[in-house]
């Protein structure tokens, strides 16, 4: 019950329309091809996951390898290598592919090479960070009031396995399920909601979690939130829930 997407490009650099992963109640993992000419999707790469609902997906460029990260109701953080589907088709590059051949047939999505358990229900929500190309930070937030930060690495440009660590678990980092997590651009920070309509700040510095600050809101059923920065500097956290506020940070 997600979705995330990344550009596609010709071999002039003009953006020709995207790929979009889609995630689903019933387990379903989807990825479309859209044309902007065409205004058409293309069912590209299809499969199942398990029997469980998947809440939240990301796609993830590590050493110009594409995998589709997915966070799921039974706790567990799970990881497909889609590279070699992808490379049958496209050139992929840091935040874009370049479309190379376009004519493909429906593939199945079967490369799981990580299912990471990380809280005991519910990942409500995820949010990443790349540290460098071969990098990532994780922040998970659950059904279990739990806030746990991991990275996942990947050591050797020519092999499919990645390191998953747990860096830091905070149990009772909210007195009710953890909705939305966010990293603080350009900080080495993140912003948490609850459904106790609390409002956190936690530290992520050298690995470790340490709240530096917590408020309340009036917005009740706290659900949703995004970090943003303005050209002047100021970093707004935007809630949304029955109502909507926004916070300076």
């Amino acid at each position: 019950m997600d979705f995330d997407t990344i550009e596609i490009k010709n071999d002039k650099g003009t953006s020709t329309g995207f790929l979009l992963v889609t995630v689903y109640s019933d387990s379903n993992i989807r990825i479309w091809y859209y044309n902007y000419e065409e205004n058409s999707f293309k069912l590209f790469i299809d499969g199942f996951y398990q029997t469980c609902c998947i809440l939240n997906v990301r796609l993830i460029n590590l050493q110009n390898n594409l995998y589709v990260m997915i966070g799921s109701t039974n706790g567990h953080v799970a990881i497909y290598d889609i590279t070699s589907n992808i490379k049958r088709y496209f050139e992929i590059h840091s935040d874009h592919l370049i479309a190379e051949n376009l004519n493909f047939e429906k593939e199945k999505l079967t490369n799981l090479i990580a299912n990471q358990q990380l809280h005991q229900s519910a990942i409500k929500s995820f949010d990443i960070r790349h540290i460098n190309e071969s990098s990532i930070q994780l922040i998970t937030g659950g059904d279990d009031n739990a806030l746990i930060l991991s990275s996942i690495s990947k050591n050797d440009a020519d092999t499919q396995s990645l390191h998953f660590t747990v860096n830091a678990f905070e149990k009772d980092a909210a007195s009710a399920t953890i909705t939305s997590v966010n990293f603080i651009d350009d900080d080495e920070s993140v912003f948490a909601t609850s459904v106790d309509q609390s409002l956190k700040v936690w530290s992520v510095q050298n690995g470790k979690l340490h709240l530096l600050r917590s408020e309340y809101t009036t917005v009740a059923d706290t659900g949703c939130s995004t970090v943003t920065k303005f050209a002047d500097g100021t970093t707004l956290a935007l809630v949304g829930g029955s109502g909507f506020s926004a916070w300076r940070l």
